[in-house]
């Protein structure tokens, strides 16, 4: 864990030495946890008139308190687990009176297994199908062809628009893909929802997610992809990116992989361009927001167990 006092100065515009520096940008690219503990720390230190640092050494428990650590299903406490043990090694007492999201019982990690494949697929008209890994099916809804294999549920595009909406279902300590009509690629984590029509119009491709994916978009410069979230609108014509937008949580996090996406926050007005590598926080109850350059293998590790 960081040294509190740093993220302190970088509060009040204090200067921070080269060695603290270092320190705070290692800290910041080895979990994705710890941007969100930063943002917020760094809202809260701007909020108080302490000139002290020494002041705040118990923050970090309020601060704990409105962040909760993303679900990855099983698999991201398991990577926490791999991360994280030499660290516990090194720590000082004064560290561990610090609650740390990345905080996980060992013992306890290493019987856990990746989540596994499993969703409900929901149709246009209200039918409710479960998938897992062993299926293999093979579904035709009107004119359009869908079907699974080995956890990836695929959409053949056909001609002509079809304006149905699907609904993809990921339960707690579930995974799924999907592979949209345009070729798009989804990766769902746990507890997440996508709703996206059958096939796309000729004009653009909007979808909605609740929770967290990771896209490769198919490059169509006739037709812009569009991803809806509650608070915020991604636009990209082909790309990579992971948005993590679970409704119960306070941080609202787009992370760019490849390409060029625009991004914006209907709430407070802020369109952005971003590029690879760049990371956008929103941070819901204050709607407060930062642009700043981040890891992207730190953010893709969870797709790695799909």
């Amino acid at each position: 864990m960081i040294d509190i006092s740093i993220i302190w100065k970088k509060a009040h515009g204090l200067e921070t030495s080269e060695k603290e520096e270092s320190e705070l940008s290692l800290w910041l690219n080895s979990n994705v946890e710890n941007k969100a503990y930063f943002e917020k720390a760094l809202h809260h230190f701007k909020s108080e008139k302490s000139n002290d640092a020494s002041t705040h050494v118990g923050d970090w428990t309020e601060i704990a308190g409105d962040i909760k650590p993303k679900r990855s299903g099983q698999v991201k406490y398991w990577i926490a687990a791999a991360i994280l043990l030499p660290v516990f090694l090194a720590v000082t007492f004064f560290v561990l009176q610090m609650p740390q999201p990345e905080q996980v019982n060992l013992a306890a990690s290493q019987k856990i297994e990746p989540g596994s494949d499993k969703a409900v697929l929901i149709t246009s008209n209200g039918d409710q199908i479960s998938l897992d890994e062993s299926d293999n099916l093979s579904i035709r809804d009107k004119s359009s062809s869908i079907s699974t294999k080995e956890g990836v549920l695929y959409y053949e595009e056909t001609t002509g628009e079809d304006s149905r909406v699907n609904q993809l279902l990921v339960p707690r300590g579930g995974k799924y893909s999907v592979r949209l009509s345009d070729g798009t690629k989804v990766w769902l984590n746990s507890e997440s929802e996508l709703k996206y029509p059958v096939q796309f119009n000729e004009n653009t491709r909007v979808v909605q997610l609740k929770g967290e994916g990771y896209f490769e978009v198919a490059r169509d410069l006739n037709r812009p992809f569009v991803l809806k979230t509650s608070t915020q609108e991604v636009e990209v014509l082909g790309t990579a990116f992971n948005v993590s937008a679970y409704e119960d949580e306070k941080l609202d996090v787009v992370t760019l992989v490849e390409g060029k996406v625009k991004i914006s926050t209907s709430r407070i007005g802020v369109e952005k361009i971003m590029l690879p590598e760049d990371q956008f926080v929103f941070y819901k109850p204050t709607n407060d927001w930062s642009l700043q350059k981040v890891d992207p293998p730190h953010v893709q590790v969870w797709i790695n167990f799909l």
